[in-house]
């Protein structure tokens, strides 16, 4: 709106991480060389911090858009619940197929070997993890292991964790003292003083096209002790100052100009800057008001949003759709555990919200029968040193995939680790045809068990792909020894004849024959 009037070629204060507006104050100039110098002398872990809005995103961004090409950097800002699941996104930026890997360790060792010959062949690779204050003790744990994956000459990849200052207090933590005499480089972002202010808006409006400086000194001076330094307040101040003067008809901006501005559009940032923190304080005291609020006039939704996320079914046939399982939900609900699921095939008036939880499930998917699994064998293997259970598999059925593993696993209870084998014991291999993944559920209804995924999302998106393809496609969980393992099933069918016409349409992929 007022970039001709200002003569800007783009909007100086968006609040975005935009790494072409980086300004090197001197804690943004020392945090960026840390990485710089961590990562070229692979020092492998290395910690950067500051309170909120402090600029942490845009100076990551900025040193992604430098970085050559002998450095490959990854970049995650949400956190992760499993290694398995770092492991996942770590091998799929380096090129590897995730998806045909079904246990940790053939998955760790593929990583590290293409970081060995990335690292051989004169590359880096630099794990960025922003947002790192939310990671659980246990992702940082998982961090610390990563972190592990080394050669005598070097690390074979970096990891920096940039946070807010929570993080600091997490890594303080006994049960964290690994990781943290890990830590090679540490870095505070502070807040800007009066010059680096005064230098951060000069710095934003020369790069937005304007040789002009709008604000008066007093404006200057006004908008840091509101601000704090923090950029992110520095903007939302600056921006509406411009927007009061383009308004005002004035080039010229004061401090009273950005009060009465903020005043009439956002009258919290009056009270910012050093009240941040108390101010942060409040709003968290008001969301806990509301709450409160809403459970006394709405005492059923807290039981629901605790126990539950609904999705939205897609509009597929008449029993169709799929049903998403949180494994907090599985482990805590016996029930599902003897295996029920709570299909979602009904309003949540049919049942009372208080009773969500305990609800009688009115869909039951039957499991495998181990007896009737392993009346018919196709092989006895006797356990030899150096057997993994995936060559194992590769070699008596012809193919690996999450299913052939599932049945495999549910043939053979007494393995409690699919990565761990021990010698000299008795494998059972069962046949396994098309009729072996048609089950007949306790109503005499027919579901097939058509794949089986050790990854939540890889499962949802499969559902979803057959219930576009109209197959009634549902998900199912199934517990091992605190492993989940995904199934999908797809049914109910009124016959076996129906169960085996469907079957043939589905490909073979992810099937276990």
């Amino acid at each position: 709106m007022y970039l001709d009037f200002y003569g800007f070629r783009k909007k100086p204060f968006e609040n975005t991480p935009d790494p072409s507006f980086f300004y090197e104050a001197r804690d943004h100039k020392e945090a960026l060389a840390a990485i710089w110098y961590g990562v070229d002398n692979d020092k492998g872990l290395i910690v950067i911090a500051g309170e909120v809005g402090t600029g942490k995103t845009t100076l990551v961004y900025h040193y992604l858009t430098e970085i050559p090409s002998r450095i490959i950097g990854i970049y995650i800002d949400y956190p992760f619940e499993s290694l398995q699941e770092l492991l996942r996104l770590l091998g799929k930026e380096l090129g590897l197929d995730v998806e045909a890997y079904w246990t940790v360790s053939e998955l760790a060792v593929d990583v590290r070997n293409k970081l060995l010959e990335l690292y051989t062949s004169g590359k880096k690779v630099v794990l960025i993890i922003d947002e790192s204050q939310h990671l659980s003790e246990k992702s940082l744990e998982y961090i610390r292991l990563l972190s592990n994956i080394q050669k005598s000459e070097g690390k074979l990849i970096n990891i920096v964790l940039v946070g807010q200052e929570e993080l600091l207090k997490k890594l303080e933590k006994p049960e964290l003292r690994q990781l943290r005499q890990r830590i090679a480089i540490q870095k505070i972002l502070r807040p800007f003083s009066f010059n680096e202010t005064s230098n951060y808006i000069r710095h934003r409006i020369l790069l937005a096209g304007s040789y002009e400086m709008p604000f008066t000194g007093r404006a200057l001076k006004y908008i840091h002790k509101r601000s704090g330094g923090i950029p992110r307040l520095i903007n939302a101040l600056c921006d509406n100052g411009l927007l009061a003067g383009y308004v005002k008809n004035t080039r010229k901006i004061s401090p009273r100009l950005i009060k009465e501005a903020i005043r009439q559009s956002e009258p919290g940032l009056l009270n910012l800057g050093k009240s941040f923190r108390l101010l942060h304080v409040a709003g968290s005291i008001v969301v806990v008001l509301a709450l409160v609020f809403i459970a006394k006039n709405y005492s059923l939704l807290p039981v629901a949003l605790k126990k539950f996320s609904v999705m939205k079914k897609p509009s597929v046939a008449s029993n169709g759709g799929f049903f998403l399982m949180d494994s907090d939900e599985f482990l805590g609900n016996p029930d599902l555990q003897k295996g029920f699921l709570l299909s979602g095939e009904f309003s949540l008036a049919d049942i009372g919200l208080e009773n969500f939880a305990t609800a009688t499930p009115i869909v039951r998917f039957p499991d495998y029968n181990r007896a009737n699994l392993v009346k018919d064998l196709k092989t006895t293997w006797i356990i030899k040193p150096g057997d993994s259970l995936y060559g194992i598999i590769k070699k008596v059925y012809g193919k690996t995939n999450n299913t052939l593993l599932d049945i495999i696993l549910t043939a053979n209870p007494q393995i409690e680790n699919p990565d761990v084998l021990l010698v000299n014991k008795k494998l059972l291999l069962p046949k396994i045809a098309e009729d072996t993944v048609i089950l007949r559920g306790p109503d005499e209804q027919f579901f097939m068990h058509c794949c089986t995924f050790m990854s939540r999302e890889t499962a949802v998106l499969r559902c979803r792909r057959l219930a576009d393809q109209k197959f009634p496609a549902k998900l199912y969980g199934i517990e091992r020894n605190g492993r989940i393992f995904y199934r999908v099933y797809v049914g109910p069918f009124q016959s076996i004849n129906e169960a085996n016409r469907v079957l043939s349409m589905l490909p073979r992929k992810y099937l276990p024959f």
